[in-house]
């Protein structure tokens, strides 16, 4: 084998690993660098809401993901005793105001709920579906509109 093919294969290499290892340090970046607000106002009636950057730190929530254009922040908190099922909420990370997603909250009581940010189909709006995977339905459909 000769030197140059030697060579070229460990560059075709090394880029690899290079492209590789930005990819997962950028993603890792990404959900280190969201800065959450210290508080969380409701948006429909200017209360507090919980899932501010403490409530975070503290475990109390935890963040699910960031929207695509990375203005939202949704978070999950536990269920309480009578249902398992998450509280879901979105925060502008922008503004600092927060809503409460709607869903089937009892359709299981299972705490299995799942959430995630889409854009429709229809008009492209920012949307989170919320999925029970012990019943394989969607329970919530919530369009962003704050």
């Amino acid at each position: 084998m000769k030197i140059s093919n030697i060579i070229r294969r460990h560059l075709r290499t090394g880029k690899l690993l290079l492209i590789i290892s930005a990819f997962l340090l950028s993603a890792s970046v990404n959900a280190a660098t969201v800065r959450l607000p210290q508080k969380v106002t409701d948006v429909k009636d200017g209360s507090e809401q919980i899932c501010g950057s403490d409530d975070v730190k503290n475990g109390t929530c935890s963040l699910v993901s960031v929207s695509d254009d990375g203005h939202y922040a949704l978070l999950s908190s536990p269920g309480g005793m009578a249902c398992y099922d998450p509280y879901l909420i979105v925060v502008n990370l922008t503004t600092g105001k927060g809503k409460m997603m709607d869903y089937n909250r009892h359709a299981t009581c299972s705490g299995e709920a799942t959430a995630k940010f889409v854009r429709s189909p229809e008009n492209g709006r920012l949307t989170v579906v919320i999925y029970d995977p012990t019943i394989k339905k969607n329970v919530g459909l919530n369009t962003i509109d704050f």
